[in-house]
């Protein structure tokens, strides 16, 4: 299953007919409610039996989370490089039989290649850098630092999955979950 989520950051209703704005401005507004709804119905129609996956409750549970952070990502990226583009999320499922993979991938701002080793690291602290909190404009720090992906992995490492993160700097992330299913 392929998922793709987008819209035109700049001027919406010239190009998205009446009655899609107003799903696409709750997508703005209410961040992840809607995109979460639509991956999870989506994995339920594929996979009638994920509940009996503990990993995938913990995804479930943290994927409005995972989906803000893209969003973020997307607004940090706009702000900070005043660019308009398009804003992507993708996400991909796929069940090679005995393993569930969820990859979700953003065209935001992305994390320096230095942070992404980082997340596995006990003494964690953050992604970003710091010039990031040396800035005075309030609105400039939108995105979080990281902290949030740091315990997902932990929690999903306690249930027998693993996160994968690739990044680049200005080219968006792809976090990849691969989750055991029960046999």
């Amino acid at each position: 299953m392929k998922l793709i989520i987008s819209y035109k950051l700049d001027s919406i209703e010239n190009v998205i007919p009446e009655k899609q704005i107003e799903i696409i401005k709750l997508f703005s507004y209410s961040k992840s409610d809607f995109i979460v709804r639509k991956i999870i119905e989506a994995c339920n129609l594929k996979h009638p039996n994920l509940e009996k996956i503990p990993a995938y409750n913990i995804l479930k549970n943290n994927l409005n989370e995972i989906i803000n952070n893209c969003l973020d990502s997307i607004a940090e990226k706009r702000l900070v490089n005043n660019q308009f583009d398009m804003a992507i999320i993708e996400v991909v499922i796929i069940d090679n039989g005995h393993t569930l993979i969820m990859k979700l991938k953003d065209n935001g701002i992305g994390l320096g290649e230095n942070y992404l080793h980082k997340l596995s690291y006990p003494e964690f602290k953050h992604t970003k850098s710091q010039e990031h909190f040396k800035k005075k404009e309030k609105d400039y720090c939108i995105g979080g630092c990281g902290i949030g992906l740091f315990h997902l992995n932990a929690k999903l490492a306690k249930n027998d999955a693993k996160l994968y993160l690739k990044s680049r700097k200005e080219a968006g992330a792809t976090i990849e979950i691969s989750m055991k299913k029960p046999y």
